[in-house]
């Protein structure tokens, strides 16, 4: 996924590069305002350690998030429909990973609040489909369903 990241604020920091994968490491001198466009896997992520780093920290900092949609998570839509609140997902069918790390995040993530805000459910041998990303064999992912939509997730 994609999502934009704009911080305004006087900051000092380095951008560091490394297997693909971008990390930024920032000193906040003062309060900062950041806005995050995409609202979808990559946005929300981006808030979630954003917010936690800056807490951390303690960093006053105002985060603005903003998508063309009309709620959060991109590629991960699901639908409701009717009285008695029949989910479908019409995006992301499940979660997969193959980090030990993003597991753990997304359960904690999803058992955050009281009663649970995404009850999951491991998915053992999900139906394979051309349009999968795949970094790693099959063997070194886990996939995993939220029982409230696989948008409840980011929400």
């Amino acid at each position: 996924g994609i999502c934009i990241l704009a911080i305004l604020g006087v900051f000092t920091g380095t951008l560091k590069r490394s297997d693909s994968l971008f990390t930024m490491s920032v000193s906040i001198v003062q309060k900062t305002r950041a806005l995050i466009v995409g609202t979808g896997l990559s946005g929300s992520l981006t808030c979630y350690h954003l917010r936690a780093s800056a807490k951390k920290r303690a960093i006053p900092i105002r985060i603005d998030v903003a998508d063309m949609a009309r709620g959060p998570g991109g590629r991960m839509s699901t639908t409701r429909y009717g009285d008695e609140n029949i989910r479908a997902n019409t995006g992301a069918q499940y979660l997969s990973t193959s980090s030990t790390k993003t597991a753990a995040l997304l359960e904690t993530v999803c058992a955050s609040s009281h009663p649970p805000h995404c009850p999951l459910e491991r998915v053992e041998d999900p139906r394979k489909r051309s349009t999968h990303f795949v970094l790693h064999p099959d063997e070194a992912y886990t996939h995993w369903l939220p029982r409230d939509g696989t948008n409840s997730a980011v929400k």
